[in-house]
């Protein structure tokens, strides 16, 4: 089945959402600081992104975009897509959600890199 990925805007009811990953997640995980410290309402230019079940958002991953002066990974440095953060409520896990998190991430058509905890 595929899903919706929709890129989530950074406000005030997002930052509601977030809040019921913080009841479950790994604190290295947590998306609720980055949120909070960029919160606009309604702004657009967010890193992340979510899928949702019903009303509910499910899934989520934070994307950034890194210019190609700031490339360590590659040779010959170019721009690519770091995912930083993705995680799903424990009662959406093996149902695919991350997948489709990292197959969207993928569709960019540029390199990517997972950055690892600790990274």
């Amino acid at each position: 089945m595929p899903y919706k990925v929709e890129k989530l805007k950074i406000n005030y009811k997002t930052l509601e959402e977030f809040k019921q990953f913080k009841e479950y997640g790994a604190q290295e995980l947590s998306m609720l600081e980055d949120l909070q410290d960029n919160i606009i309402e309604d702004n657009c230019d967010s890193p992340f992104y979510g899928i949702y079940f019903a009303d509910k958002l499910v899934a989520r991953m934070s994307l950034y975009e890194r210019d190609a002066k700031y490339d360590l990974y590659f040779d010959p440095p170019q721009k690519f897509l770091e995912l930083w953060k993705l995680e799903v409520l424990p009662n959406y896990q093996y149902k695919n959600y991350g997948k489709a998190l990292v197959d969207f991430a993928k569709s960019f058509g540029c390199y990517w890199r997972p950055k690892m905890a600790g990274n």
